[in-house]
């Protein structure tokens, strides 16, 4: 019988030949090679686990019955509920007490042959099974879809109830009965909600590979429903193939037959799969290994790689071998105690505007097996690392992934990333603080009433416990209903807003206690940022930094027009006070303000909370490789590389190697870079990698994959030597050269040298060159630019042993004029003469007074004059 006809046969006629030839197809399937009797032992399987779902392969359907297989591609709602059906009567003769104790099983159809891209997904495919693959950037939280609703017939003489609908489940939408199915009369029917049946019930959206995404486009996405087994399966961030049947997206005007002809399609899936190694995507022949093989054993492998990267762009050897290294990456460990150590290589590339930066960026994003490039304010909500976020359509909140998420387990290409927003540079590497109110804090609601915080978060939590995201020592909950009145920074006005969200997190050991001018005092954590007046404008500074004399703003009546009422107080007492009964802080969250009002006092809330406790969560294991522009347009060799980029010290010591790109005039270089430039233009079919990009991936891919290095004897003695040596030249008044941190990136960058040449012992050779790339960073990024001297604390604080050295010139110098004043004060004129008498220079001096000033150390009683707080 021909297909074609069968397919008609089956849409007019029942479903019961399809599901004889499941039962068929599921009792006597055999296995080739064993001969067992694969779906038998499965079904056994699922009775002792006591499952719900069984796994079919579709490659054996199509050896067993391929009518039957282009049953299930051409009309699947036909075809998975025959084979739910026939699953059941099985079970039923075989586990009768189990097959009766499940209302309905599923059958998974997994290894479709064909996978169709997202961006080709068309009409002609609605209604058909089919495969998709591509990466899960969203996800709400599991909610119940009513697939039977319980009606009461309420005009009946017994007030008899059925199930609804008779046959099959709801779709999307709930349909009420016409008349009653049992006494077959019409009336008034009352749905109830507690005798309907559900099941668990998830969207996600999945989105195209990256590296799928045409050059130029935007990427596409599909929404998918998840239903029963298959809610939680994935996470943001996992690279996915959904099989399931395409629909359109019904609406409540288009079932009345109105409304607009245009509809959404969404994916109603089947089966999910999510791939757990991230390398395995590429696939790599047994002539692609020959030909990697083959290049390994060149004993210039390393020069051609390095040359092979963005070969447009001229000269830059050393940051185009550190691209080289950061795609081979070193090896991550997992220690016995479940420490992980990474392997990931992190580079940084700060240099003046048109050097090349972003070219080598693209280029290596392109050479990567897994790669993101982004912008570091992020290419979507969500940023560089995850945001939960709400639909402005249905009003549901999804977890949407950023691009360190997508990128996980290969490389992030940021460019930019001087530009990252404040609540990315907290949840990528600072330490996640808990930054929240004792549970005693009362707050402010816009009616005037006062409630403790710890006791409205507790409250809301409980009463919506299948709602609260968790996270690492976190409990985060999305609310409404709750005003406050924000404070809007940029018209300086009071505004009334809702509360985005309410969270606890683990309490601290210690509080701090800050009582303010106007009698009131709160209690908050360490790392708690307090509202400050910086002149004219507003700041914030850490609880635990707070002095005593700091002006603060304060309101005085509530009133949406701020002028004339906005008051000037000062702090006037701060004390540690120990953790004796709170297992919990707590924090609201007002979006966009992050400033709300209470007791007379503009506070602040936390902006990272959300994404601190789920972050956590998520896997965020990439490579980060990274460019920046200097913060006065070009690079300033007078002033040191914290000073030279938007960055804080935090972030710029988490890179294994930073280089400077600095377009510094010279008539020899310029020449050579002009005639490869026109070159370039003249001869533009002639400019190639000498190894071919395809190729190089698979290459990466494969060493990745494969090579595992391990330090030899020789290697680890180099290193150790290296270290120590460099060491020795630091001491009690002298900077410290090198630390830990920069010996654990020494190990990594000798693995990821010696995988390029597919090596899995590192040699004296791979350890050399680690050694050399370090020593090129450390001369160029790494130097104290007064004194020319080594001085790693350029990069982990921020500020070199000479700066910290004047610093406390300065403040010795400060307090002997302290002491000798009547009044507490120094002229600032006096103090800027006696210490340029000191060998200080004018604009550290002015730098300092204006910093110490905004940290809360020193303040201004009036013009002119200076005294510790």
């Amino acid at each position: 019988m021909a297909i074609e006809y069968e397919v008609e046969e089956i849409s007019r006629t029942s479903i019961g030949d399809v599901k004889e030839r499941f039962k068929d197809f599921l009792y006597n399937y055999r296995e080739r090679k064993t001969g067992l009797y694969k779906y038998r032992e499965r079904l056994n399987t699922m009775a002792i686990m006591n499952q719900r779902s069984l796994v079919i392969d579709f490659d054996d359907l199509l050896v067993h019955d391929m009518d039957l297989a282009r049953i299930v591609e051409n009309y699947p709602d036909i075809a998975i509920e025959a084979a739910s059906q026939a699953i059941k009567e099985i079970l039923l003769k075989e586990h009768p007490d189990y097959a009766e104790s499940i209302e309905k099983f599923y059958p998974r159809f997994r290894g479709l042959p064909k996978t169709v891209p997202i961006r080709r997904l068309g009409s002609e495919h609605i209604g058909k099974m089919i495969s998709v693959e591509g990466i899960l950037v969203r996800l709400t939280r599991v909610e119940a879809k009513m697939i039977k609703a319980y009606y009461i017939h309420v005009d009946s003489e017994d007030r008899h109830g059925f199930y609804w609908p008779e046959f099959g489940e709801l779709g999307e939408r709930l349909e009420k009965p016409i008349a009653c199915p049992i006494c077959g009369k019409s009336g008034r029917f009352q749905l109830d909600m507690t005798l309907s049946k559900y099941i668990d019930w998830q969207k996600i959206v999945v989105q195209e590979k990256p590296e799928e995404v045409p050059p130029g486009q935007m990427p596409r996405s599909i929404e998918v429903m998840l239903t029963s087994d298959l809610v939680d399966i994935a996470r943001p961030g996992d690279r996915v193939t959904v099989n399931g049947i395409l629909r359109v997206m019904p609406t409540a005007t288009a079932i009345r037959g109105s409304g607009k002809s245009v509809f959404n399609l969404y994916i109603d899936a089947n089966y999910i799969d999510v791939q757990q190694k991230v390398l395995e995507e590429i696939e790599i022949t047994r002539e692609d290994e020959e030909k990697i093989r083959e290049l390994a054993r060149d004993p210039w492998i390393h020069e051609k790689i390095t040359l092979s990267i963005a070969p447009s762009i001229y000269g830059h050897w050393d940051i185009k071998k550190a691209i080289a290294l950061s795609l081979f990456g070193g090896v991550a460990k997992i220690l016995r105690d479940g420490t992980r150590i990474r392997g990931d290589i992190h580079v940084l590339l700060v240099g003046d505007p048109g050097i090349g930066k972003s070219m080598l960026l693209q280029y290596a994003a392109r050479l990567a097996p897994r790669a993101v490039y982004t912008t570091g304010k992020g290419s979507s909500a969500a940023g560089l690392t995850a945001a939960v976020l709400r639909d402005k359509q249905t009003g549901e909140y999804y977890l949407e992934a950023g691009a360190l998420v997508i990128a996980d387990g290969g490389v992030a290409v940021i460019d930019e990333i001087d530009k990252m927003r404040p609540e990315d540079r907290v949840a990528i590497h600072e330490a996640m603080e808990q930054q929240s109110y004792h549970k005693d804090f009362e707050i402010m609601l816009a009616n005037g009433s006062y409630v403790r915080i710890g006791e409205l978060v507790d409250k809301l939590i409980e009463e919506n416990r299948g709602k609260v995201i968790y996270g690492k020592d976190t409990e985060i909950l999305y609310v409404n209903g709750i005003k406050l009145y924000a404070f809007d920074p940029d018209t300086k006005s009071l505004k009334i807003v809702n509360v985005d969200r309410v969270s606890r997190h683990k309490a601290p050991k210690y509080f701090i206690k800050i009582v303010f001018s106007n009698g009131t005092n709160i209690m908050v954590t360490p790392e708690h940022p307090i509202v400050i007046l910086d002149g004219n404008d507003l700041t914030t500074i850490p609880a635990e930094k707070v002095r005593i004399g700091i002006k603060v703003p304060g309101i005085k009546v509530l009133t949406p027009n701020i002028k004339g009422n906005f008051i000037e107080l000062t702090i006037e007492n701060v004390e540690k006070v120990p953790n004796k009964d709170s297992k919990w802080v707590y924090d609201i969250t007002i979006e966009p303000y992050h400033l709300f009002v209470s007791h007379g006092l503009v506070l602040h809330n936390s902006i990272s909370i959300a994404k601190a406790g789920i972050v956590a969560r998520l896997n965020a294991r990439a490579a980060v490789l990274a460019a920046g522009n200097p913060k006065y347009g070009r690079y300033d060799p007078d002033r040191s590389i914290a000073d030279n980029i938007n960055l804080p010290p935090t972030i710029l010591s988490r890179f294994d190697l930073i280089f400077v790109m600095k377009d510094i005039p010279s008539p020899e270089f310029d020449r050579l870079m002009a005639r490869h430039i026109l070159r370039v233009h003249e001869e533009a079919e002639k400019i190639r990698p000498i190894i071919p990009p395809d190729l190089l991936r698979k290459y990466i891919s494969y060493a990745r994959r494969y090579i595992v290095p391990r330090l030899s004897s020789e290697a680890r003695k180099i290193l150790e030597e290296f270290y120590v040596q460099l060491r020795r030249k630091g001491g009690p008044r002298s900077p410290i050269p090198i630390t830990a941190r920069q010996l654990e990136a020494l190990v990594r960058l000798a693995e990821a040298h010696a995988r390029m040449a597919l090596r899995n012992i590192v040699t004296i050779e791979d350890a050399e060159e680690a050694i050399r790339l370090m020593s090129v960073m450390l001369s160029t990024v790494g130097i104290d630019v007064e004194t020319g001297a080594i001085d790693i604390d350029t990069l982990m604080l921020g500020r070199p042993r000479s700066q910290q050295e004047k610093l406390k010139v300065f403040m010795e110098t400060l307090n002997e004029l302290l002491e000798a004043s009547e009044d507490g004060r120094v002229s600032v004129r006096e103090l800027t003469k006696t210490l340029i008498d000191k060998g200080l220079t004018k604009e550290f001096i002015r730098k300092t007074i204006r910093r110490l000033i905004r940290e809360g150390e020193l303040y201004e009683p009036e013009v002119g004059y200076i005294s510790r707080v």
